[in-house]
């Protein structure tokens, strides 16, 4: 696990977790109403269960263009109403 710059849809996002056994990349919603992509959220209410089987809740999800160094990829995030220190983790 390390931190890394991302940016995301011509913001620049600072805070982010790498956790390769994470299963799904995770926006917070504060993260996503200061970058104004908050309405652009597929609202299906998702539940996960994390590895002591406690249910997760998600706002739902969103497509964006992630560039990282020189690479751009499409990733798929869970939107994730709660409190962190990271603005995204990234599996």
């Amino acid at each position: 696990m390390h931190n890394e710059r991302l940016d995301q849809s011509n913001a620049i996002v600072s805070r982010v977790l790498v956790d390769n056994g994470l299963g799904v990349n995770v926006l917070f919603k504060d993260v996503a109403e200061k970058m104004g992509i908050l309405d652009s959220i597929d609202k299906g209410r998702t539940t996960l269960h994390t590895f002591n089987k406690a249910p997760v809740r998600f706002l739902g999800t969103l497509k964006l263009m992630v560039q990282v160094e020189a690479y751009n990829h499409l990733v798929t995030f869970y939107v994730m109403d709660c409190s962190t220190p990271y603005d995204v983790i990234l599996d």
